[in-house]
């Protein structure tokens, strides 16, 4: 039997109704079921349950995230106006070449060097690019 011909078939059968008898059941069973159900975003604890069932799927999870957000906040805190003010980069290549400079001094009377080295420590300047390209120069 092909599809036409089962169309057909079902074309030339009379509709029956539901029994009065299932319709008064499936009723009763809708109606117990609205009564028994609770309305949405309401659980056993009423507009509160909210935060539960956002945190249900992995409670211990988030309970870890938010004792370590205590803590850092905690060390934080803790530490406050103690920490050291991070030096700019200009006084920390100031006290680098003031470093330098002294060791060279030391340097020069251990190895009582008739020419003492100069005072001051010469920072070449960084390279430039316009000075790195070859095709740029004659």
């Amino acid at each position: 039997m092909n599809s036409d011909e089962f169309e057909k078939k079902l074309a030339r059968q009379k509709f029956r109704g539901v029994p009065t008898e299932w319709r008064a059941v499936i009723l009763q069973g809708a109606v117990h079921a609205v009564h028994t159900t609770r309305p949405a975003g309401q659980g056993e604890g009423g507009n509160a349950s909210w935060w539960r069932e956002l945190l249900w799927p992995c409670p211990q999870a988030w309970a870890a995230l938010a004792a370590a957000w205590v803590c850092i906040l905690g060390l934080n805190a803790a530490i406050g106006e103690d920490a050291p003010a991070r030096k700019s980069s200009e006084s920390f290549q100031r006290e680098a070449a003031m470093a330098i400079t002294e060791r060279r001094r030391e340097l020069a009377e251990l190895l009582d060097l008739v020419e003492p080295p100069q005072d001051r420590l010469e920072i070449p300047p960084k390279p430039r690019s316009e000075n790195n390209q070859p095709w740029l120069t004659g």
